[in-house]
């Protein structure tokens, strides 16, 4: 309606492990990650097929539990910010860089989830990539490019 007084969008905080229906085949859930500031990450369902979206963190305990209790849980999306020499710099601003993350990964004992990697600076970009496939053993992640669509 035009020039209504109502809200076209209505935000609402979401509570960490709860599950929100989205629609009558999909819902979403926010669990916390490990950052500097207060951060989440979330598990998105569509007719029982889940994807597990990192945001900011810098270790994978919680990433890993979930994936590993939930069989449903098909892809990750996780972010991967520095270069593996600034691994200081990671650690202090709570960051993954290729050799923690393939680190924290070996923890993973499922080998049937799909690895998106995402939040990489720029400026990195071509140094993170080599890294990627120097230490990414038997993973064959795809990065995730602007505006790209990950279908899980």
């Amino acid at each position: 309606m035009l020039n209504s007084q109502e809200m076209s969008v209505n935000y609402i905080e979401l509570e960490l492990g709860k599950e929100y229906i989205v629609d009558n085949s999909s819902s979403i859930e926010a669990f916390e990650t490990d950052h500097t500031v207060a951060s989440c990450g979330y598990i998105y369902t569509k007719n029982q097929t889940s994807i597990l979206i990192t945001a900011d963190t810098y270790s994978l305990d919680n990433v890993i539990e979930l994936v590993e209790s939930r069989k449903n849980i098909k892809s990750m999306v996780i972010e991967c910010s520095f270069a593996s020499d600034m691994s200081k710099l990671a650690k202090e601003s709570k960051h993954l860089t290729p050799k923690i993350l393939f680190k924290e990964l070996k923890k993973l004992k499922r080998d049937d989830v799909k690895l998106y990697i995402n939040h990489i600076k720029p400026f990195y970009l071509k140094e993170i990539i080599d890294e990627i496939e120097e230490y990414r053993g038997l993973w064959r992640p795809e990065i995730l490019k602007d505006e790209e669509i990950a279908t899980f």
